[in-house]
Formats: structure tokens, sequence, C-alpha cells
């Protein structure tokens, strides 16, 4: 109970709950305990168990009330959902029925920390097709070690747990979105749960010891409950306190009945841990779709209401469906319910692939609508090739160009990140118009500085912008540009880590400044103008989501305003520096919140055209709207 609690506030977004999410991983380590009493405790080792009861019982335990949630929340979806979102919900309902769900979110690139962006409402089930992913193998791994190894169970499952651990710290710094869906690195958290069982050490703990220990644990769930937030590097180092912290509470739990043993076991406790899969179940579907529809902050007051609804689910899911089928009330042979189960699943999966392969079915909505479906990755057909250019091709001048394709052409490069990848319409036309050569060196995340790292990144995409940079500057010596204009998105400056290459410099000087000057004096040689691109303003949420959603309803779109002076707010340490070098005649700028804000308020539309793709990534029609700002660029 107290695990989904602490997972419910969080995504609920309640304030003291920022590492809430650390409940999966505390009921993790629960369920491996429970599963290997199972196996191991009730048959004795070496077990005799009967691998089809074992997964019979599990199949009865998830799958009804598993199938329900997803069931009425397709029909939810496709009620809700604009076509773009109902397309990737079909992804995840596929991936859900043959639980597979942690593999499409990784694939997905899903931000579970940002879920209210993500707009999945069955992203949560992740954690459940590790689970099962796990279960699928582990009876299979106990039958192999009680048949080669009977007297070394305990070293068999430490090893194996152990070497998961280690996976997990490594891939929290070089592939941290596998480190936290994938199963290989989320193993150990079960088996620690299973080593508590296994293990034939007599604790002998005295009742004082295991009071304090209960106490302790405890409380340290709830400390980081409250001070871990997306920020932090999860999982990984940082998962081992709230798991041995639960370790240790089965441990003294199981010794003593402590203070807090029958704490946890007075009857709304109890009846808390009876709902809580159901709870689990419903809990992000509703809070989600409630939230996509409402479009701004969820009020105090309604969260609240939608807690109780979750309550309310949750016991009816688990009094009419978990319970008789688990009792064999309803299904009652294991044949009948198989045949249940698959008919249900291969229902569920083919309306998840129908829905993922569709466009949407867009014909819900109003014709005016269809607007909003802007892409600005399909601004040109030959985009994904300037992005996924190999470094080599980079730092030989093989990029992409647009603009006369001859040697004779005023050259110019455009060096930047996915918001250089954005305007792309914009200097095409500049590249016709003016008769240029353009050039495209772009990378997702990586601004155009020299010298500088982002904190916040893994160590794999800093030695990729690195590298990539680096490229880039070879690439300028041998094409020797007439403008070297650096587009990017000018937020996270803060975050900048400089390299020992760069010289110490003035005291008080910011990192952004100094990756700056040391990057200009990497292009001043043989480079005639470089020029900074100012960024467009960042919306409080996606344009063609909130403008869709506030049309569908009928609403006002006044939450999506932005004025200008918010917009200026937004970047004031980089448009600092960089109006500073300005006036010292070290570069040119160009600002795009000159096209966007003319006046008080920031536009979105214009013409009945969307020129944001998202939160702040033009869209198509964005991008030629700003054309002309970029003029300050293209003034000589």
């Amino acid at each position: 109970m107290v695990a989904v609690a602490a997972v419910i506030l969080y995504h609920a977004q309640v304030v003291g709950f920022s590492g809430g999410y650390i409940g999966v991983d505390v009921f993790f380590v629960i369920s491996g305990f429970l599963i290997t009493e199972v196996l191991v405790g009730s048959q004795g080792w070496p077990p005799r168990m009967a691998l089809t009861d074992f997964y019979y019982r599990r199949g009865r335990r998830i799958l009804p009330a598993l199938f329900l949630t997803c069931a009425v929340t397709t029909v939810a979806a496709v009620v809700l959902l604009l076509p773009w979102d109902l397309q990737r919900y079909g992804g995840y309902l596929g991936a859900t029925t043959v639980f597979a769900n942690n593999i499409a979110a990784w694939v997905d690139e899903a931000d579970y920390f940002d879920s209210r962006v993500a707009y999945a409402p069955l992203t949560h089930l992740w954690s459940i097709a590790v689970e099962e992913q796990f279960y699928v193998l582990y009876p299979l791994m106990l039958l192999l070690i009680a048949k080669l190894f009977p007297r070394y169970l305990f070293a068999a499952l430490a090893t194996v747990a152990v070497t998961s651990f280690i996976g997990c710290v490594w891939a929290s710094y070089h592939h941290p979105l596998a480190n936290f869906f994938l199963a290989p690195t989320r193993a150990w958290e079960l088996l620690l749960g299973a080593l508590l069982t296994t293990t034939r050490m007599q604790w002998k703990w005295n009742r004082w010891v295991c009071e304090i220990a209960a106490l302790l644990s405890l409380s340290i769930i709830a400390f980081l409950v409250h001070v871990y937030s997306p920020a932090t590097r999860y999982p990984g180092w940082y998962a081992l306190g709230p798991c041995v912290a639960t370790a240790l509470l089965i441990l003294s739990g199981r010794e003593h009945r402590t203070c807090t043993y029958r704490l946890l076991s007075r009857p709304t406790c109890v009846f808390g841990g009876k709902i809580s899969f159901s709870l689990y179940l419903w809990h992000l579907p509703v809070l989600l779709l409630f939230a996509y529809y409402h479009i701004t902050q969820t009020p105090a007051v309604v969260t609240t209401g939608l807690m109780a609804a979750i309550c309310l689910l949750a016991t009816l899911s688990w009094k009419f469906v978990e319970q008789p089928v688990r009792s064999r009330a309803v299904l009652r042979t294991d044949a009948v319910f198989v045949k249940w189960a698959v008919m249900s699943g291969a229902a569920l999966l083919l309306i998840g692939l129908g829905l993922w392969h569709s466009t949407g079915f867009p014909g819900r909505f109003p014709p005016e609508l269809a607007v909003l479906d802007q892409n600005w990755m399909a601004s040109s057909g030959s985009v994904l090739g300037c992005v996924n250019r190999p470094v080599e091709k980079i730092a030989a001048a093989d990029l992409c160009s647009y603009g006369p394709q001859t040697d004779t052409a005023p050259k110019v490069l455009v060096w930047g990140d996915s918001h250089a990848m954005a305007l792309l319409p914009a200097y095409e036309q500049w590249a016709n118009a003016r008769q240029l050569r353009i050039y495209f060196a772009v990378k997702p995340a990586c601004k155009p500085l020299i010298g500088v790292t982002n904190s916040a990144d893994t160590i794999e995409r800093q030695a990729g912008c690195i590298r990539f940079n680096a490229a880039v500057l070879l690439a300028i010596e041998k094409l020797s540009p007439k403008l070297v204009i650096l587009n990017a998105h000018w937020s996270g400056v803060d975050d900048l880590i400089l390299s020992d290459d760069i010289p110490a410099s003035t005291p008080g000087k910011s990192n952004f400044r100094r990756s700056l000057e040391y990057t200009l004096q990497g292009l001043h040689t043989g480079v005639r103008t470089v020029c900074a691109v100012l960024d467009v303003p960042i919306f409080p949420y996606s344009v063609p989501y909130a403008v869709g959603m506030a049309r569908q309803r009928g609403g006002s779109e006044e939450f999506l305003t932005v004025r200008r002076a918010q917009a200026e707010a937004q970047f004031v340490l980089p448009e600092r520096e960089f109006s500073e070098l300005h006036r010292g005649g070290e570069l040119e700028t160009t600002d795009l919140k000159d096209a966007l804000c003319r006046g008080a308020v920031c536009l979105y539309e214009s013409h009945e055209e969307l020129l944001y793709a998202d939160r702040d990534h033009l869209s198509i029609a964005g991008a030629r709207f700003v054309s002309g700002a970029l003029a300050g660029c293209f003034r000589d």
C-alpha cells in the first residue's frame, strides 16, 4: 500500500512526493520476496513446482484487471485523444498485451518523469511488463539452479543480482533510458527480495533491534520519496536506498510484530494492499486522461476528487473482477480461463495495432482541427540525411546543402541543434532568394559550442556532441564559408561544463560566455561573419495539442498566452551574453521573437496555420513565418 500510494501521489504531482516513483522499486523487492516464498518456501528446496500451476496463478492474478483497464482506457482514448496521440496510444496498447510495454516506452523514448507531456495513459504498465518478463524466466532459473547447484541457491541468486546491479549502475551513466525501462537492469531489485527468502542465515534480532530497524526503514523510504526528484540519476546507486530499506523492513517484520508492522497491518492498510494492484492499474489513465482534457494544472480539490474516483474504481475492479477470477467463481477451469485470456489479449492486440498503423481517425474531429498535425521534421525530405550525417562525412565537409549546388555561390554554414532543423524551410527560402549555398551541420540536443558539455546529458551524448562539434570546425576550415550561423535552443546554459581546453578567464564570467568566446576564436579565422539566432518563445504546453483540445471543448485559449516580457525572461543569461558580444563587434545577432512577438503577446498561429509543432519547435508554417527575421544574419 505504501509503495502504490507513493507512485499515485507522484503522478498526481502532489507537493512533497517528487520521488514517489521509488514506490515501484519498493514493490519490486516485496514482489520478489513474496513470489520466491511461493516458489521455494512452500515447496522446500530443491523445489518440486508445477510451472503450469504457477503461470496459471500469475495469469489469474494479473490479466483480468489488466485487460479490463486497457479496454476501458481504450474507449476513453478513442473519444478523447487527438489523432497523433491516439496512434501512439495504439502502440502502447499492443505492447501491453504481450507484456512488452517497457520495450515500447524505451523505443518511443518516453519521458516517464514528464508523463503529463507524454500523454500515454498506459506508460505506467512498463513495471508490470518488467515483472512478468522476470517471472517468465525466474522459475526456470530456479529449476536450473536446483539441478546444477542445489546447495548454492543463495550464492547463485546473489551472483545474478550483483551482476544486474553493476549493469544498472553502469547503464545509469551510459544508457539511462534503457536502464530505467528494461528488465535486465531492474532484475536485482526483485532478486534482493528473493534473497530474503532463500538465505539460511538466522538473524535472531531482538525486539528492540527490529523496532528500530522497521522505523528506520519506513523513515528512509518516506525521506527519499520527499528528496528524490526527476533530476535524480535513477535507478543506479540511488536505488539502493529504497531497496535496502524495503529489505530491512521485511526482515524486521518477519522476526517480530513491531509497532511498524502493526501499523501497516491495520484494516485500512490491509484493504489498501488488497486493492493495490487495481489502484496501480487505474490511477494513471484517470489522472492523465483528465489532465489531457483539462489541459492546465489540475486544482487540488479536483485532484482529491480524482483520488476518490480512483479508489472507487479500484475497489470495484478488485471485488467484481480480481476476486471472482482468482477464487474461480468465474472462469472456473484453467482451460476456460486460457481461452478467455487468449481471445481478450488477441482482441486488444489487434485494436492496438490497428490504432498504431492508422492515421488516428481524424474524422472524429471537426475538419478545421486537421491543421493541428504539424510535423517540423517533414520540412524537407533530406532532413534526416542532414541529421544522421556520420562524423567522418561532416569532418570532410560532406554536408547537405540548399541553394545553387556550385562552388561559385557564396557559402553559408548553419551549425546547430533541432531548432536549426526546424528552421530549414526558412533557410531554404534565403538560399533560393539570395542564390546562397547554405550548408547544414545539425545534431539534436547539441549546442554549437566548443569545449563544453551539458551536465544533464549522458556520457555517450556528451562524447557524441564533442565529436560532432569538432567535426564541424574541420568542415568550416575546408569550406571557408562567408557566414556561420549559430542556431540552437539556448535554454539550460546554466548546466554547461567547461573542458580543460578553455583557458581561465575574468572572474565572474559564466561558463556559457567563456565557451561562446572560445568558439568565436576558432571561427573568426577565415570567416567573415558569425551570427547567432536568438530563440523562439517557449509555450507552457505543446501548442497543437493544447489548441486542438481547447477548440474541441469550445474553451478559451487564454492559458496559452506568452507575453514578450515572459519570452525574454526565458533566455536572460544567453541573450545578455549575446548582446554584449554583439556590441563588442564579435558577432551579429538576430531575434526570432521580433517576428513572433511584434506586440505585447507572442503569436502561435497566423492565418489559420499553427506556427509551432510542440512547445518550442516551430512548424513548417512557423519557420516560413519568421524567415524575414533572419535578415539580421544575411544583411551583408
